[in-house]
Parts: C-alpha cells; structure tokens; sequence
C-alpha cells in the first residue's frame, strides 16, 4: 500500500546559478526547473517496515526570453519590465526618484511607431491587449535620448 500526500510550495531545483551586478543594478538567475508538484509517500513492505518515498515534478521552459537589447552607458539607475512575455498588461518599472521628462515608445519589427506615452509614475502599466501576437520594441526615453530598448513579447 502506498500514502502519497500532495505540498505545494515555490522551489526549484537547481543545477547552476549566480548574481551579476553593476551600477545599473543587479541580476540573479538560476537555471533548473520550477517544482510544480511535491509528493511524499510511505511504502510499506511485507514485513511492516516502512520507507519514506519523495517525488518531485517539475516541467523545462523550452524558450529563454532575452529582453534588454540596448541600454545606454550613461544610464544610472535600473529600469525593468515584467511580465515578459505578457497578455494584457506590461509593468515598466523604474527606480528614480523624479521620473519627469521619461516617456516610452512600443515599436513593431518592422520599425513603425504603434504607441508612446509619457511616464509619470515610477511604476507604469504598459497596455498590449489591443496588439496582435508577436514580438515589439519597448525604448525608454529622457527627452529624446535613448536610455534603453526591451524586446518584449505579446501573447
């Protein structure tokens, strides 16, 4: 007879890992597999003794996102965006203080403008539900000088 008893939890099992940092900010990154499922059994033989049986179920993202193609040299605070991919909404993350005089612009592949809007807050939703599957530019602006370009993907 074999118990199994499902825990759910957020770990990984890893294979490698590190911490990159420079004055734009700081990346952590590990490679392996997120655990989706944990389950713990008892297997109990003929002769009662029992042992504790541990499987753990994880699944490989075939496709790895690079998102940052361009940031400029002078740039000295960090900007993220996340999700990436996304469905509806991005979020632009920007960790400065005063974040006037900032916009961004959304490009498709081909180059053409599809939308830009002036940033106000240091932290700004950046809607793509009205744009079709694929892949865009997000560029990041100070008055017109290019801080940095995303790839963002549109699912």
């Amino acid at each position: 007879m074999i118990s199994t008893r499902c825990l759910f939890s957020q770990q990984i099992v890893t294979t490698a890992g590190s911490t990159l940092a420079n004055s734009s900010g700081i990346v952590t990154y590990t490679l392996g597999e997120p655990v989706s499922q944990t389950l713990v059994g008892v297997s109990y033989s003929q002769n009662l003794s029992s042992d504790t049986i541990i499987l753990t179920q994880g699944f490989n993202q075939p496709v790895i996102t690079t998102s940052i193609i361009k940031v400029n040299e002078g740039l000295d605070f960090p900007i993220v965006i996340y999700p990436n991919p996304a469905v509806s909404f991005l979020k632009l993350s920007i960790d400065k203080e005063d974040v006037s005089g900032l916009s961004f612009n959304i490009y498709d592949m081909s180059g053409k403008l599809i939308y830009r809007q002036n940033i106000e807050y240091k932290i700004t939703d950046v809607p793509i539900k009205s744009m079709i599957k694929g892949s865009y530019l997000l560029e990041v602006e100070n008055r017109d000088k290019v801080l940095i370009v995303f790839k963002v993907i549109k699912q």
